[in-house]
């Protein structure tokens, strides 16, 4: 029989689950961060830490192509036309 709350029912393996998460949870230091998904969401911190690495590896390639145009120019001139960059 499957166990019920205000949200709906949750099957033996779902309870399941939720205890192996607990044991692992116990697990873990005090001072460690424990990242975890409520629903479907990340928190927002997650999602800020990953929208900084994203920024940061934009960053990277908008330079290395940067310097991949140079090199370019350099060796081909005005006979070839690159993309401008775009912001």
């Amino acid at each position: 029989m499957a166990a019920t709350s205000s949200k709906g029912t949750f099957q033996p393996n779902d309870l399941k689950s939720i205890e192996d998460a607990c044991d692992e949870i116990a697990l873990f230091d005090d001072d460690e961060q424990i990242p975890y998904l409520v629903g479907e969401k990340k928190p927002k911190k997650v999602i800020e830490d990953e929208i900084k690495g994203l920024k940061a590896k934009c960053t990277e390639v908008r330079e290395v192509m940067s310097e991949l145009k140079a090199h370019l120019y350099g060796k081909f001139g005005s006979h070839i036309n690159l993309e401008a960059d775009e912001e």
